[in-house]
């Protein structure tokens, strides 16, 4: 009797900590989720936030008008939708800009109207990010031609040097160095998507469009896409698209 008592005592006990353990790790998952739960929103309306302003940029580039010259004035009295100039820029030789005997690809003359497409895609690009002057980005046209896949790649891109000092929390300290903007001519996909591997987590936007041509209509594809300043992307990588830096005071504007 006394031993039946016993391992009934025993069985109870046994059931009264698993119970325990069932309850102390229920209340350690719903303590992690509850203290997360703050952070995990905030990062939804970011992810939301950014990915709604690259839309934004797209719908602003396309449905913008800009002046029909060369120049930033927007009181000049003749405007055009700037995808509307950037498309009769390609209709002529297949490209955005000049003929191959005029310049490259990844080349801008301030004061050229051969330029005009890139100019003010340039300056309307750079208009358009001004509120997220902290982010980089990245905006190109492409096309499923082998020899040139990229008509149009801008990329902007910020330094920052690690400082030696922490601050109190024990994170590293970085100086904004200068921000450098390009005009690129990668030869393939795999180029940009080493970049975007650099970027890391991205918000980007693309749209197709259809480019007329002397030679033959193309069907292409527009992207703009943005990330955090912070991301460390080298001069190598750089250069392993064939990037140009624009240069605003060799152009005679400041």
């Amino acid at each position: 009797m006394v031993i039946e008592r016993y391992k009934k005592g025993q069985a109870a006990l046994t059931d009264s900590l698993f119970f325990l353990l069932i309850v102390v790790t229920v209340c350690v998952f719903l303590f992690r989720y509850s203290s997360t739960y703050g952070t995990r929103v905030q990062e939804s309306i970011n992810d939301f936030y950014f990915k709604e302003y690259a839309n934004s940029a797209m719908r602003s580039i396309f449905y913008m008008t800009v002046p029909n010259d060369i120049n930033k004035n927007y009181e000049y009295p003749e405007t055009d939708y700037l995808m509307t100039i950037i498309k009769q820029d390609f209709y002529y030789n297949s490209r955005i800009g000049p003929d191959d005997d005029v310049g490259d690809i990844n080349q801008m003359e301030f004061n050229d109207p051969n330029y005009i497409g890139k100019f003010h895609l340039y300056n309307s690009l750079k208009v358009i990010m001004q509120p997220l002057e902290n982010y980089d980005y990245l905006f190109y046209i492409s096309t499923p031609d082998a020899t040139r896949p990229f008509p149009f790649f801008l990329l902007k891109r910020t330094i920052f040097d690690l400082e030696d000092i922490e601050d109190f929390t024990g994170r590293a300290q970085y100086e904004v160095g200068e921000t450098f903007y390009y005009l690129c001519d990668p030869d393939n996909y795999e180029q940009v998507r080493d970049i975007f591997a650099k970027a890391g987590k991205i918000s980007s936007s693309s749209i197709p469009i259809r480019l007329q041509a002397r030679e033959a209509d193309r069907d292409a594809s527009t992207l703009f896409a943005l990330w955090p300043s912070t991301v460390a992307i080298e001069n190598d990588d750089v250069e392993k698209i064939n990037c140009k830096k624009i240069d605003e005071e060799d152009n005679g504007n400041n």
